[in-house]
């Protein structure tokens, strides 16, 4: 009935609480991006409730008493608010909106604080309740509780001010003895763990690695091919892999691909009906361990027996892939008849209902090519991905609008998916030690 989510700025005392099923996530002050789409769920979740709740006047509790579906409340706990102000400054217009607006949707909103100079007014006045522990500064009593009799809390730990419908000192009880508190608590998470199956909602992050295990369920077509999660939305996402175009995959060294389409090419393999041609022009893998036809020698030979069997435009039962890595270096390598059977079948792309190309290469290998008629007639540069670094400084696929983050460094498990123009930062698809 009740999800909490734990931001600690202080001791990080709160990680303790980890464990319970009741915790979402224990937050810290390095967990920059957690912290991000905390705020971004929580925002997602105050609209979901807006609609859910309309036909229950809008309010929480109406909507828990009167509706079968019920809805946790959720508690964020900030512990040392001003650690969190003084870091994340950005945030706090729009955690005042998360608590003005959270109450009416079952979204409480609590924070500690060592005083009331770091909290803003505008902030402030959306806490209908204040509870005051003793303060270092005597004056502080009454700005925060207005004027009343006694001026400071009794000398005992835990003791405090509250003020209901008058000023009343209160003392806070543990619930054992302090030197047992923590192994009591832990006790108690791990044993409610294993009571309840029921678990709040985890903040939802990018995995540390975007394995096939991830994203097996979205497998499908050709026409959506899953290649990673996207770094906003936290989506799948996927790229057409049927097009009539040649599909492009590039980088700026064609080294930094080999983790990314080596899984693209399981994932093209785990497709029905689906066979996959991977011709290795560059040597990026010594050997590759799926079930595809995988050539690095012998390319006259391969072209040759590609040509005779698609020039014709056969119906096969079968879908086909042919993945090329080092377009530049396979053309240049072949004769002449190869050469040209290869090309007359590349611009035949467009009318071969069966069969797919994906031309991986680097960016200036690819440059060499884009004045080739075969290139420029069946290519679309709008379209394609991205890896690593560098996509504002390349023209082998162009994007709408380049903006700062275009420029950032990036980590080569991460790229860019470019549907018509449209640039979306993906954590690509990448192989594990189990896999």
């Amino acid at each position: 009935e009740v999800n909490l989510y734990l931001l600690d700025f202080g001791s990080e005392a709160l990680k303790i609480f980890k464990d319970a099923p009741q915790v979402g996530d224990t937050l810290s002050i390095n967990d920059s991006d957690k912290i991000e789409k905390m705020f971004k769920m929580l925002e997602e979740e105050i609209e979901l409730r807006k609609e859910k709740f309309s036909e229950y006047t809008g309010e929480y509790s109406v909507y828990i008493k009167n509706s079968l579906d019920k809805m946790p409340l959720i508690l964020v706990i900030i512990n040392n608010y001003d650690n969190f102000a003084e870091s994340y400054e950005i945030y706090i217009e729009r955690l005042t909106t998360i608590v003005r607006e959270g109450v009416k949707y079952g979204i409480i909103t609590i924070v500690t604080t060592t005083g009331t100079s770091i909290v803003r007014y505008k902030f402030r006045q959306n806490f209908k309740q204040e509870l005051v522990l003793r303060l270092n500064d005597e004056m502080e009593y009454a700005t925060i509780l207005g004027k009343f009799d006694k001026i400071i809390p009794t000398d005992c730990k835990g003791r405090g001010f509250v003020k209901l419908d008058d000023v009343y000192e209160y003392q806070v009880s543990y619930p054992c003895n302090e030197e047992t508190m923590s192994d009591m608590i832990k006790e108690l998470c791990s044993n409610l763990r294993q009571q309840y199956k029921n678990k709040a909602k985890k903040i939802p992050i990018l995995p540390n690695i975007v394995s096939l295990t991830t994203i097996v369920n979205n497998i499908s077509t050709l026409k959506n091919v899953p290649i990673g999660i996207a770094k906003e939305t936290l989506e799948i996402v996927n790229y057409n892999y049927n097009s009539k175009d040649l599909s492009i995959i590039t980088a700026l060294d064609i080294m930094i691909t080999s983790n990314f389409i080596e899984q693209l090419f399981n994932v093209i393999t785990m497709i029905k009906d689906t066979a996959l041609i991977v011709l290795d022009a560059e040597d990026v893998f010594e050997k590759l361990n799926i079930k595809a036809a995988y050539y690095n020698e012998n390319f006259d030979q391969v072209v040759e027996k590609l040509y005779c069997t698609f020039k014709d435009k056969k119906v096969y039962q079968k879908q086909f892939v042919c993945a090329i890595i080092g377009i530049d270096n396979l053309i240049g390598g072949l004769n002449n008849i190869a050469k040209e059977n290869f090309v007359n079948l590349l611009n035949m792309s467009k009318d071969l209902d069966q069969l797919n190309f994906i031309i991986i290469d680097s960016v200036l290998k690819l440059k060499k090519l884009e004045y080739e008629p075969w290139y420029k007639n069946n290519t679309n540069n709008s379209n394609g991905i991205f890896v690593g670094s560098g996509i504002a400084n390349q023209y082998a696929i162009i994007i709408n609008k380049i903006v700062r983050e275009h420029r950032d460094d990036i980590p080569d498990n991460f790229g860019y998916c470019v549907n018509n123009g449209k640039a979306i930062l993906v954590k690509l698809l990448e192989g594990d030690k189990s896999e």
